[in-house]
């Protein structure tokens, strides 16, 4: 999934710093979020627009998507 990927950049990243996480890095991985999660989102719509998948479908991924965000954002303000 997207969201692995940008994980892995942004672990890399960290090393490189040395651990440290300067606050635009913490704005940098706020901002990758997002934007997979949108992507992600896009591409379940676009999959239901040319009939890859059903509609039924469509709506179990956009709840795990939701689910995923939500997720997330409740790690992430418990922290």
């Amino acid at each position: 999934m997207i969201i692995e990927e940008y994980k892995v950049l942004i672990l890399k990243c960290k090393r490189e710093n040395r651990g440290r996480v300067p606050s635009k890095m913490v704005e940098y991985e706020r901002e990758l979020f997002y934007k997979a999660i949108q992507a992600e989102r896009d591409e379940v719509q676009e999959m239901f627009e040319t009939r890859q998948i059903s509609r039924e479908v469509a709506n179990i991924l956009r709840h795990q998507i939701n689910l995923r965000e939500a997720l997330t954002i409740n790690e992430n303000t418990h922290q």
